[in-house]
């Protein structure tokens, strides 16, 4: 498919893994959740599935309850960035928590751009 390049001036204190692409559109702003920020082009990369108006931004996300888990920040931050997941309050992610295994599926779902409906589920 169609690969598009949008240019990127990150901001000094903007994580690369939190630089996506964005669909717009009548209800506003749409993650491009397979959109990369790559910073030696200063660019950002991503798959459109449609035609449409696209810009780049910089999606802030800020957990206060990471510390201790520098292994999965960056990763956690850029997942939530995409929309893939969130913690149960805006800046707690609470990584303590257990998942439910549907929980787990719509995160897979998300992570790899599949649709959340259409399929049974025997959970």
């Amino acid at each position: 498919g169609l690969k598009v390049n949008l240019n990127y001036e990150r901001p000094v204190h903007a994580d690369a893994d939190t630089v996506v692409a964005y669909c717009i559109n009548e209800d506003g702003l749409e993650v491009v959740r397979n959109s990369a920020y790559h910073p030696q082009s200063g660019r950002v990369a991503f798959r459109p599935e449609h035609f449409s108006i696209y810009a780049a931004g910089y999606a802030e996300v800020a957990f206060t309850d990471l510390s201790g888990l520098a292994w999965a920040q960056d990763s956690i931050e850029a997942l939530a960035a995409r929309g893939v997941v969130q913690g149960p309050e805006p800046q707690a992610f609470r990584p303590e928590q257990n998942v439910t295994r549907a929980g787990f599926l719509k995160m897979l779902l998300l992570a790899l751009d599949l649709p959340l409906s259409g399929g049974d589920s025997k959970f």
